[in-house]
């Protein structure tokens, strides 16, 4: 019995031992197989540069492009490209037009200026007010001193030529019409002066025996007046061309006279009547260009050619006036 189960040990032994051979025989087999195949590509792959220093991190970064100088934007910037600009779309239509002008000057605007277009110049707003000047170069003046104020004749000193007077003047127009007219109050000033040399009232004679001595004085006398006006006036308006006009108003005239000799001179005011009558003439059509530069610089609506005929007569002073001629400047209308 004994000897039975030692033969069956002994076959179990032998068993497990001829498996284990099986088994480990196909992996010694293909291990030798591979080994040799590895083997040939290494020999196959190319030699190495060399032997690399430092660490993998540092062998990669060797690789790697030089970091650019400045800042991180500054190189993105130096990679792209420079954006075009941006305009908004009405930059872009006054470019536009800017492009169009040079090249050509026959806008809206630029016909109209130069009379070649149909269109009716428009310059919106209502019409309040009116001033200008105007030049009286034509006037006659008869002054004339009562009470023993003046010792002489005004034309004895200082003649009967004819000086230009000056005068400005404001209009506002509480009502205003293109087709009817309008009525307005008005203040004018104006000044008028004279200059001349005073002459003796009786010519003396030369104790020589020679020729008398001249009756005119060496002392030079100047006359100045400045009348001011205020009152009420009527415009006129014929087929919107021709603006004919009426005004009246009392007039206060502040005169002095002055002498470069030590006497003193004389000053005083007189009272009196200011009456007017002439027509204004339409320029907005002779010159649009004109009319269109008085309208954006100073929101001009029209301006005239004016002539009239003034008559300012005083009753009350110590110097009586009548000056009375024609006058020629402009009128302005806003």
């Amino acid at each position: 019995m004994r000897n039975s189960e030692k033969g069956l040990v002994r076959k179990r032994m032998l068993f497990h031992a001829a498996f284990l051979f099986c088994l480990s025989a196909p992996a010694y087999a293909e291990t030798g197989s591979i080994q040799p195949y590895i083997d040939q590509l290494k020999k196959d792959m190319p030699p190495s540069e060399g032997k690399r220093e430092g660490s993998f991190i540092e062998s990669v970064r060797q690789k790697l492009p030089s970091e650019p100088s400045g800042s991180y934007i500054d190189h993105l910037k130096s990679n792209f490209e420079q954006a075009p600009e941006r305009k908004s779309a009405i930059e872009k239509e006054r470019a536009r037009q800017s492009a169009e002008g040079k090249n050509q000057t026959s806008g809206p605007i630029e016909k109209l200026k130069t009379g070649k277009s149909e269109l009716e110049l428009r310059r919106p707003g209502e019409i309040g007010n009116a001033m200008g000047f105007r030049i009286g170069a034509t006037l006659t003046r008869d002054i004339t001193a009562t009470n023993g104020a003046g010792a002489k004749n005004y034309s004895d000193i200082y003649g009967g030529d004819r000086v230009p007077e000056i005068s400005l003047f404001y209009e506002f127009q509480p009502f205003h019409s293109e087709w009817f007219g309008n009525v307005g109050f008005f203040g004018n000033m104006g000044v008028g002066f004279d200059s001349g040399k005073g002459t003796f009232q009786y010519q003396p004679p030369n104790a020589g025996g020679g020729a008398a001595f001249t009756a005119e004085s060496r002392t030079r006398f100047k006359f100045f007046y400045a009348p001011v006006v205020a009152g009420m006036n009527y415009r006129f308006n014929l087929f919107r061309i021709v603006r004919p006009f009426v005004m009246a108003g009392p007039a206060l005239i502040p005169y002095w006279e002055t002498r470069d000799d030590s006497k003193p001179g004389v000053k005083g005011f007189s009272r009196g009547l200011y009456v007017s009558a002439g027509a204004s003439l339409l320029l907005d059509f002779v010159n649009r260009a004109s009319a269109w530069d008085l309208y954006e610089a100073h929101g001009v609506k029209h301006y005239y050619l004016t002539v009239d005929y003034s008559r300012l007569t005083t009753s009350v002073g110590d110097v009586l006036f009548n000056v009375n001629g024609f006058s020629a400047g402009f009128t302005f209308e806003f």
